[in-house]
Formats: structure tokens, sequence, C-alpha cells
């Protein structure tokens, strides 16, 4: 017997009771487990391998990737440049886009090309005003209408198209008792105004 490995030649040699207890334990295997009692062990030192060997370098390069992954993003976040502005306010952001109360001639020739393109003429109209909270002016006009039903379409939606803070607050329509294709009414229109700062 050399270098722990057993020739056959070395096994003669063996003495009869180490012999004798090597040839019975190869029965036991063979009887008992086989070739599935093999399959086990080597499953059982595979599972071993991974346990021991595999798995930890798997956590190492897992805990590399991670570290790595908080780098780029540190990086990305100083390469980012720093927004000191605060968030606007979606209102505060509205008012800005309102024509002052100083442009309000202008909105009402707005208004009324508009309405001389639909082939609708008001021949005056009532105006009236309300300040409203935070520093928006609230005119609202009522037109007396006579038109046709397209016409009065038409001239509703060349308004709000024309006149971008305008908004719609009734429409009173009835038919004429003079001309059946003709409806007379009320419109009544909203202007808002940014305020004088």
């Amino acid at each position: 017997m050399s270098d722990g490995v057993v020739t056959l030649p070395q096994l003669a040699e063996l003495p009869s009771a180490g012999r004798a207890r090597l040839n019975r334990w190869a029965w036991w295997w063979q009887h008992r487990l086989g070739w599935a009692g093999a399959l086990a062990v080597a499953v059982l030192l595979a599972c071993l391998a991974l346990a021991l060997v595999v798995r930890p370098s798997l956590e190492r390069a897992r805990a590399d990737n991670l570290s790595l992954q908080v780098q780029r993003l540190a990086a990305l976040v100083k390469a980012r440049p720093a927004d000191n502005s605060q968030e606007t306010d979606p209102r505060d952001a509205w008012r800005a886009s309102l024509p002052g109360w100083g442009q309000r001639a202008q909105v009402i020739r707005k208004m009324l090309v508009a309405s001389k393109a639909s082939h609708v003429e008001f021949e005056r109209a009532d105006y009236s005003t309300e300040a409203k909270e935070p520093g928006i002016v609230h005119m609202q006009a009522t037109l007396p209408l006579t038109a046709s039903y397209e016409q009065a379409r038409q001239v509703m939606a060349a308004i709000l198209n024309e006149v971008p803070n305008a908004a719609l607050d009734a429409l009173e329509l009835e038919r004429s008792r003079d001309d059946p294709n003709l409806l007379t009414g009320r419109l009544r229109v909203s202007f808002f105004f940014r305020g004088e700062d």
C-alpha cells in the first residue's frame, strides 16, 4: 500500500481480517445501495461543493455588482445639475398665462372679430367685473343674441377658440316669434384676467 491507493496485489497482502471487513462493506454497498447509492453520494458531494465553494463566490460577485451599481448611481446624482427652483404651483402657472387687466380692450376686440366671422353681431353688451382671489379679475359679458342655430354654435366655438381666457357661462335661447329659423336669447361669457401687480 503506497500513496493511499490499494491495488489488487496489495489487497491480497492485507491481513485477512481487513480483507474480510472490506469484502463485507463492498457486499453491503452493492446489495443495499448499489448504483443509486453511488449516485446519491455523488449528488451529496456536489451539494457540499456548491455550498462550500460556489455559493460564497456568487455572494461575493453579487456584493461587488451591488457596490458597482451604487457607485454608478452616486456618479449620476453628482453629474445631474442641481435644481434649486421650487416646484411651481399649477395655479400660479395658469395665472401667469392670463392676459393682464390692462389688455381687456384687446380681448373684447378679439371676441367681436370672432363673432363677425360667424355672421353674428352683438348690438350691445352688459359687463360686470369682480375681483377674485388671488390676483384674478373676473369679467362677465351678457350679450343679446339673434341668430340661427348654426350661427349660435359657430359664434360660441369662435369665441372660445380665439379668446383662451374666455369661458361659456350660459346660453339661453328660444325660437323667434317673427322668424321660426332664428333663435333669440342671451349668451353669457366670462373672461379671466390677471390683476394688476
